[in-house]
């Protein structure tokens, strides 16, 4: 059934991102989970909307240390402010799922939480279509008594075309 369901929220959101495909952003970079030092990889997507400053962010990371893998997956709606001639800086907030194992072999204990999510960063842009990002992310599990993971991402990012 969740494959099912990714798979319907990867269409909806191909879907939603055909009338502006030509300025899609694809993001790569590492990351880290503050608590406990996870390190990791991130990957994201943004879906601008037209010609406005907003868009929707949807991202993936996988954080591994020590027997503990922690993996979220979320979606935000995201709002982009001009701060230099090729920088600006963005926010969002949104939702989505958290996936944390623990242990190893027969001994392992996992769980997937709805999470609140929330990020803040920076990009700029490089050469061409090219450019590089840094980011701050919050996730909060909504269960009582969840604790809120602090991580930070960074990378390069290339867009489908290049703004004038």
């Amino acid at each position: 059934m969740k494959e099912i369901c990714l798979v319907f929220v990867c269409w909806a959101l191909l879907g939603v991102a055909q009338p502006v495909l030509g300025q899609v952003e694809l993001r790569g970079g590492v990351g880290m989970i503050f608590d406990g030092t996870q390190p990791g990889i991130h990957g994201s997507l943004i879906l601008p909307f037209s010609s406005k400053p907003a868009g929707l962010l949807a991202s993936v990371e996988y954080y591994k240390k020590s027997g503990v893998t922690t993996v979220p997956v979320t979606a935000r709606g995201l709002y982009n402010i001009n701060v230099g001639e090729s920088t600006k800086a963005y926010f969002g907030v949104g939702s989505g799922v958290i996936y944390i194992s623990t242990g190893t072999g027969f001994l392992q204990d996992s769980s997937t939480k709805a999470i609140m999510s929330g990020v803040f960063g920076i990009k700029g842009k490089a050469e061409g279509a090219f450019g590089f990002f840094g980011q701050v992310s919050v996730e909060r599990a909504l269960t009582s008594g969840a604790s809120t993971e602090l991580a930070a991402q960074a990378g390069v990012y290339v867009t489908f075309i290049e703004d004038d």
